[in-house]
């Protein structure tokens, strides 16, 4: 009897695995017909998904490859802060748009200055920093700033031997030089040395080849900001008298 028991017991357990076997499998999501793939499909998606990948490959070597062998992205500062620095004579000022490029160059900071943009744009306000005697300096070299159109035009009549390294997305940008200071570059300097990326040396222009208007907004951009041009130098040596 005992035997009996046990074997009914077991069959009554097998029973039961097995109802619950087919309710998980009846109750597991079965994909419609018309979504299942078939050996094609699948192979077909296998292929287009390589290609994807193999696509993703060659764009990340190829601008891994741009970075190794064409590294400079926009203007290219050191090239024309290298032909300065060649030519440069100590006492001469270098102007900037970006001074780090000119410092590395010229292994000085000395006569670096940085031709920041007028004061009420975020370029004067992010890269430029006011000391505690009122001057506005570079935030990272810590040269002097220009942060005004009659301090440009102060700067640059009052510089006979200059460089000034710009480019020329910013004497375009509104954020930058556009307006007053892009005149007052263009019209008082001339350019002695650029690059296919832009990238300008600029000095100072003989009076005869100075733009009459740009001449004129300088006059009163320095009388707004009480600036005045030093006396002209006499002509040495004097006229001779005769006796």
């Amino acid at each position: 009897m005992a035997t009996r028991a046990r074997v009914t017991h077991n069959q009554a357990r097998s029973t039961r695995r097995l109802r619950t076997t087919r309710a998980v499998r009846r109750a597991a999501p079965v994909a419609p017909r018309g979504l299942q793939r078939s050996p094609l499909q699948a192979r077909i998606l296998s292929v287009a998904a390589a290609l994807l990948l193999t696509l993703v490959l060659v764009h990340e070597v190829s601008g891994l490859n741009n970075l190794r062998t064409r590294p400079i992205l926009g203007s290219d500062y050191l090239r024309v802060s290298q032909f300065v620095a060649a030519r440069h004579k100590p006492g001469e000022p270098v102007f900037v748009a970006l001074p780090p490029p000119a410092y590395l160059a010229l292994g000085s900071r000395d006569d670096l200055i940085f031709i920041s943009s007028p004061l009420d744009r975020k370029r004067a306000q992010r890269y430029t920093r006011l000391t505690a005697n009122g001057e506005y300096v570079d935030y990272w070299t810590g040269v002097h700033s220009i942060v005004s159109t009659g301090q440009l035009c102060y700067a640059l009549l009052t510089s006979p031997s200059l460089w000034l390294i710009v480019d020329g997305s910013r004497l375009e940008a509104d954020w930058a030089y556009q307006g007053e200071m892009a005149q007052v570059i263009t019209g008082l300097t001339y350019i002695r040395y650029w690059t296919p990326s832009g990238a300008m040396v600029r000095r100072l222009a003989p009076i005869p080849a100075r733009d009459p208007k740009t001449e004129a907004l300088c006059e009163d951009a320095m009388a707004r900001e009480g600036l005045a041009l030093p006396p002209p130098a006499p002509k040495w040596p004097p006229a001779t008298q005769n006796r």
